[in-house]
Formats: C-alpha cells, sequence, structure tokens
C-alpha cells in the first residue's frame, strides 16, 4: 500500500511539472521508476555525489535552478505530510532532470523573458514590488526586472522588453505589450500577466 501510495504521488508530480512547463513526458513510466528507485538510496549532505548534483542544477544553467525551485514547490505541495532536506529535494529533482527525455533540450531553448516595471512609486517600494512579481511568476519563465524612471526612457528601449508591467492607464509602446495594472497585481490579473507571457 505504501509503495502504491508513493506512486500515486509521483505520477501527480510529473503530470504537475508536464503541465507546468507545457511539456509531454514522453517516457513518464521510465522517470516514475528512476524516482521510486532513488528512494531507496540515502545520501548525506556531504557527500560528494549530493554536491555533485546540487552543483549542476544551480550553476551550469538558470534554467535549471528554475526547473529546481518548480520541483521543490511542487513536491512539497504533494508530500506535504513530510519534510524532506536539501540533499534528498536535489537528489531527486536532479534524477528528473537526467531521465526525463528531452527536457534538458527543452529547459536551454526556453526564452528568455524579460518584464519591464514602470510604477511612479519610491525606488524602495519598487524594489519590493520587483520581488513580488518575481514570487508570483518565476516559475512560468526567466525573469529580469527592469526599472524604468521615465516614458521617454522606456519609449525609447520598449523594443527590448518582452513585457512592461505600468500602472498607467493607456500606455502604449509599440509592438511591446503593456498590462496596466495595481501596485500589487491581484490572482486575476495575475492569471492574465502569466498567460500573457505564455504566449509570448
Amino acid at each position: 500500500m505504501f509503495f502504491i501510495k508513493r506512486q500515486d504521488h509521483y505520477r501527480h508530480l510529473l503530470n504537475k511539472l508536464s503541465v507546468a512547463l507545457d511539456f509531454e513526458i514522453s517516457n513518464a513510466e521510465h522517470v516514475l521508476n528512476c524516482l521510486l528507485n532513488e528512494e531507496s538510496r540515502k545520501y548525506q549532505s556531504n557527500c560528494l555525489l549530493y554536491n555533485k548534483r546540487k552543483d549542476f542544477i544551480m550553476n551550469s544553467h538558470t534554467n535549471f535552478s528554475a526547473f529546481y525551485n518548480l520541483f521543490a514547490r511542487e513536491y512539497r505541495k504533494i508530500f506535504k505530510d513530510l519534510s524532506y532536506s536539501d540533499n534528498i529535494m536535489f537528489n531527486r529533482c536532479y534524477c528528473v532532470l537526467v531521465n526525463w527525455d528531452k527536457l534538458l533540450e527543452r529547459l536551454e531553448k526556453k526564452k528568455d523573458i524579460t518584464i519591464c516595471l514602470h510604477f511612479n512609486v519610491a525606488e524602495r517600494h519598487q524594489y519590493f514590488l520587483a520581488q513580488y512579481i518575481k514570487q508570483a511568476l518565476e516559475m512560468d519563465c526567466n525573469l529580469t526586472i527592469i526599472n524604468e524612471i521615465s516614458v521617454e526612457t522606456l519609449e525609447q528601449n520598449a523594443a527590448n522588453y518582452s513585457l512592461v508591467l505600468t500602472n498607467k492607464e493607456g500606455l502604449t509602446l509599440g509592438s511591446t505589450p503593456v498590462i496596466a495594472c495595481s501596485l500589487f497585481p491581484d490572482q486575476k490579473k495575475r492569471q492574465l500577466i502569466k498567460k500573457r507571457i505564455k504566449q509570448l
């Protein structure tokens, strides 16, 4: 019964990851079996193998670290009755990364999304907003938050941005999409932003 429950949990996890990345796992059963086998191995946090896996995820490519954040978030939601050390999380994330067919290629080809913030608030508030936006959206794309001061500068550099978020109604910037929202976008507006990012 324990094995069946764990198998169902991992299958659910893989489905959540697939939906979040909009990328089907063509070899899902193989990845599932690798995850179940991974559970039987015990690595210490100071183990060479653990450090290699952690370095691979966090340092080799920024998209891998973004995937780890997604993996860890969904993992803890599904296995919420248990706590897991960092070495376990990195080992299981690594297991998915290297066994999911074509996933590394997919992550490397994923477009960088540059979001520009243009809000008429104090600099410290702008920085706080940038952190809020990153936390709300970083699972969907790689983000670079750019703080712009003047509309003129924004207009001159609009082509460098994938999307502009602003509290100025009616602002248009050529072919660069603009979404007007309050200082802290509500759930409905965040969904709109996420949907727009996926269309880029």
